[in-house]
C-alpha cells in the first residue's frame, strides 16, 4: 500500500461517515498504519473545537466574562481544546481498549487508539453546541447528554464491529455508562439549582444545606455501592456463560461471514448464498463485506460503479479504479471465498 501521507479529502470523508454511516464506517476502519494518522486528526478535531469556545467566549455565551484577555478565559479555551483533545485520545484509547478486553474483543492497542480518535469527531459538534449553555443551562445540559449518548452508540460499534468484541457484553458496559450520564446530569442540574439559592442565605440555611449533601452523598455512595456490586454479578454470570460463545467464536473465526448493509451478518455463507447475496449489492446499492478472521473484502458502489477494499496482516488497501463493473466485484468475491492464491491480483490495489 503507498504511503501517501495524510489526505485531507480522505479526512472529511471519513469524519462524514463517523457520524452518518457508522456501521458502513466501523466495518471498514483502518485498524494499522500508525498513531499519526489519528493524532493529526485529533489536532484538527481540537483546533476546531478550540475555535468555537473561543468564540463563545468572546461572545459570552457559555457563562464565562472578561472578553478576548480578561481572565483569559478566550484564548485558553482556545489551547486547552487541543491540549485536552490530545491527552483525551491516549486516555480513550486505554478505556476503549479496556472495554473491548472485557467484550473478549481486539486487545492490541493501536486499533482501540484509532476507534477513540474517531469518536473524537464529536469534539467540534459538542464545542459547536456549547453557545446553548449561555442561552439555557438545562437545554444545553440535555443536548450534551444526547452527543454523548451518540458517542457510546459509536464506541459500541467500534467494539463490536471492528474489535470483534461480543454484542452481548458490549451491551451491559453501554448501559452502564449511559446510566451513569443520565445520573450526572441529575446531578449537575440539581447542584446548580441548590447553588443559585445558596447565595443570601443565613449560617443556619447554609449549614441546613450542608447537611442535606452530606446525605444525599452518602445515600449516592451506597446506592452506587450497590449498582456496581450488582454489575459485577451480572458480569460474572456473563463470563460464566461466555466460555461456550468463545469456543463457537473461535469456531466461527475460521469461517467466512457476509454482511450486506445492515443486515445481520451471515456466518459460515455457501458459496451459492453468497452470490444471492451479492445481487442485493447489485440491486439496492448498498456495501457488502466479506470476512474471514481479520483479514475482509468490501466493495461499495459509487454513482460509476463500485469501490473494493480489503484488508489483511499487511494493510489496508483501496482499488486503483473506483469505477469497477458489478461482473468485476463478484467475481472478486467469488475468488476470496474460494481462498485462490491470486484472487487479488485480478485488479490493481493502492
Amino acid at each position: 500500500m503507498s504511503n501517501s501521507g495524510f489526505s485531507f479529502p480522505k479526512f472529511f470523508e471519513d469524519s462524514k461517515k463517523v457520524l452518518l454511516q457508522p456501521k458502513a464506517y466501523f466495518s471498514s476502519m483502518e485498524t494499522q498504519g500508525g498513531i499519526g494518522e489519528p493524532l493529526i486528526k485529533v489536532l484538527i478535531y481540537g483546533g476546531i473545537a478550540g475555535v468555537f469556545a473561543l468564540l463563545w467566549s468572546l461572545l459570552n455565551l457559555t457563562g464565562f466574562t472578561g472578553g478576548l484577555f480578561g481572565g483569559a478565559i478566550g484564548i485558553a479555551a482556545f489551547f486547552w481544546a487541543i491540549i485536552g483533545a490530545v491527552i483525551g485520545v491516549f486516555i480513550g484509547g486505554v478505556i476503549v481498549l479496556v472495554i473491548s478486553a472485557i467484550a473478549s474483543g481486539n486487545t492490541d492497542y493501536e486499533p482501540n487508539l484509532r476507534i477513540a480518535a474517531a469518536i473524537m469527531v464529536l469534539l467540534p459538534v459538542n464545542a459547536f453546541l456549547g453557545f446553548l449553555d449561555g442561552i439555557s443551562y438545562h437545554l444545553g445540559a440535555i443536548i450534551g447528554l444526547a452527543v454523548n449518548l451518540y458517542g457510546l452508540y459509536l464506541l459500541y460499534l467500534g467494539v463490536t464491529i471492528t474489535l470483534k468484541g461480543k454484542e452481548s457484553t458490549a451491551k451491559v458496559v453501554s448501559y452502564v455508562l449511559a446510566g451513569l450520564l443520565v445520573l450526572f446530569l441529575i446531578i449537575g442540574m440539581a447542584t446548580r439549582s441548590k447553588l443559585r439559592r445558596f447565595a443570601g442565605t443565613s449560617s443556619r440555611k447554609t449549614d441546613k444545606i450542608l447537611n442535606e449533601y452530606q446525605k444525599a452523598a452518602e445515600k449516592m455512595a451506597k446506592d452506587y455501592q450497590e449498582a456496581a456490586e450488582n454489575i459485577t454479578e451480572e458480569l460474572a454470570e456473563e463470563y460464566e456463560e461466555a466460555t461456550e460463545d468463545i469456543i463457537e467464536e473461535v469456531d466461527k473465526a475460521g469461517s467466512f461471514q457476509l454482511q450486506v448493509g445492515d443486515e445481520e451478518p451471515v456466518i459460515d455463507i455457501s458459496r451459492s448464498d453468497l452470490r444471492k447475496q451479492l445481487k442485493k449489492l447489485e440491486e439496492d446499492g448498498d456495501f457488502a463485506v466479506l470476512s474471514k478472521g481479520v483479514v475482509f473484502l468490501r466493495a461499495e458502489p459509487n454513482e460509476e460503479g463500485f469501490k473494493a477494499e480489503y484488508r489483511d496482516n499487511s494493510g489496508f488497501y483501496t482499488s486503483v479504479d473506483q469505477e469497477l463493473a458489478f461482473d468485476e466485484v463478484e467475481d472478486l468475491f467469488l475468488d476470496f471465498y474460494n481462498e485462490k492464491e491470486d484472487w487479488k491480483e485480478s485488479i490493481d490495489w493502492e
